[in-house]
């Protein structure tokens, strides 16, 4: 997949995540905590970036196996990024409720059906 239609895609899923984080101001349930999804938002994007760039560089490999470790890695990554995250928000700002996991479980989804599309299209790709 080439840069410039990853990033419009990135761009494409960072509005929609933004705009549904801005959605949940008008929920009281969910408005304490528009400031993790945005963290969250941030969070994913970077390792988007970082999985996208090191698929390319792992795609040309002679070794087809590297690129499934990254996809191994990834998994990992984001999973143990995710309670990180969760577990320090948790701390500092000792929400009130837990529906800060509904959007968290959006967002989380959404980047991850978006890595799997890039991911998928840059292991077929032929470089």
């Amino acid at each position: 997949m080439p840069a410039g239609q990853f990033y419009k895609w990135l761009i494409i899923l960072i509005t929609m995540c933004i705009g549904l984080s801005c959605l949940t101001y008008f929920i009281p349930l969910l408005s304490p905590h528009i400031s993790f999804s945005m963290m969250m938002i941030v969070l994913f994007t970077g390792l988007s970036v970082a999985v996208y760039y090191a698929g390319n560089y792992l795609a040309r490999s002679k070794n087809k196996y590297l690129y499934n470790n990254l996809i191994v890695i990834n998994l990992i990554s984001k999973i143990l990024l995710s309670f990180v995250a969760i577990i320090i928000y948790v701390k500092l700002k000792n929400p009130t409720n837990d529906w800060y996991l509904l959007a968290f479980v959006l967002i989380y989804l959404l980047f991850t059906s978006f890595e799997v599309y890039f991911m998928t299209v840059q292991a077929k790709a032929k470089k």
